[in-house]
């Protein structure tokens, strides 16, 4: 009688660590996704003077003068275009924002330099991103001041 007792401890301890495992990974999982404020995608093109910006970085900020307090999204540019669901990037909120484009020429990458060459001072456009995002394109303006380029020994 002594090992069906034994038999059934052990199945009753076996079915515990069971049941405590499959509520450990639903509390786990429970926990994964996307959380926090929305966020929508964006992409587009960007050029200056007619032409696309080789490379650089865009970051997307709420424009709190307008009441957006979302989060901040940025995005690389790869060859005249950028895109927040690219590797490094990160979407933002819908509603006003200020896109800060730094944009370079992709040249003589290195400590300081990213991106290349500074192609003009950053630029600030104020757009606003309808619901759900989508596509925007960017014109930097002809008028914006071009960079000044560091020296080699900097």
């Amino acid at each position: 009688m002594k090992p069906r007792i034994l038999d059934i401890f052990m199945r009753h301890i076996i079915h515990c660590h069971w049941l405590i495992g499959l509520s450990t990974l639903i509390l786990v999982c429970g926990g994964c996704g996307e959380s926090g404020p929305k966020r929508d995608d964006v992409s587009g093109a960007v050029t200056w003077k007619g032409q696309p910006v080789p490379n650089g970085v865009i970051f997307i900020n709420p424009d709190t003068r307008k009441g957006n307090k979302g989060p901040q999204g940025f995005a690389l540019i790869r060859n005249g275009r950028y895109d927040t669901r690219g590797k490094n990037s990160k979407g933002c909120s819908p509603g006003a924002n200020v896109f800060a484009i730094q944009g370079c020429d992709g040249q003589n990458i290195g400590p300081g330099r990213p991106y290349g060459n500074s192609l003009f001072a950053s630029a600030q456009l104020s757009i606003e991103i309808p619901s759900g995002g989508g596509v925007i394109d960017l014109v930097v303006p002809d008028t914006a001041k071009p960079a000044t380029q560091p020296s080699e020994s900097e």
